[in-house]
């Protein structure tokens, strides 16, 4: 019975792929995540089936411990997220992009595109040695709604949680 539920097989699991870009500023550290090898063919064809994606960002900025409290791991001094979900209206025929800050109407896929892929975080800048950032991405591109989210834990393949990526900030050096 459940087995038309489950989900097939996609390449929009398959080479998924994040850069990030800092920019350090007078009082504070900008860095903008951006999602690469994104299948964007195959993520319109499952909105147009009535699907809704989600994409989550997240950043984390991160103190080094030294000597022995190194062991209990470094302090995380700031976290920030940012969840985008996408569906296609098919009354309307427009995209909607929900975001933290409201939602947008697309009329076209290429254009929602560039919203869609990457986003930007702040952090205050801290003059000390042996702080850096973590950054992640996870996709999920059928997010079921409730009650069948209940559903997701036997979609074992039905997302994607990308590995941490650290970047040093290095303030020494005239820059990141």
């Amino acid at each position: 019975m459940l087995l038309p539920l489950l989900p097939r097989e996609s390449g929009l699991l398959r080479a998924l792929d994040f850069r990030n870009e800092c920019f350090p500023l007078s009082d504070s550290i900008e860095i903008t995540v951006t999602l690469e090898d994104f299948p964007l063919e195959e993520l319109k064809d499952l909105l147009a089936a009535g699907e809704t994606s989600r994409i989550h960002f997240e950043a984390r900025l991160f103190q080094e411990r030294r000597g022995i409290l190194s062991l209990i791991g470094d302090q995380m001094l700031e976290a920030k997220e940012k969840v985008y979900s996408i569906h296609y209206d098919r009354l309307g025929r427009y995209f909607v992009l929900h975001t933290p800050s409201g939602d947008t109407v697309f009329k076209s896929f290429v254009s929602l595109v560039r919203p869609l892929r990457s986003t930007h975080f702040t952090f205050n800048r801290r003059e000390s040695e042996g702080h850096y950032l973590e950054t992640r991405v996870t996709f999920l591109p059928r997010k079921l709604v409730p009650p069948f989210n209940l559903l997701e834990i036997f979609f074992l393949n039905n997302k994607t949680r990308l590995k941490w990526k650290k970047i040093p900030l290095n303030y020494d050096e005239g820059g990141l």
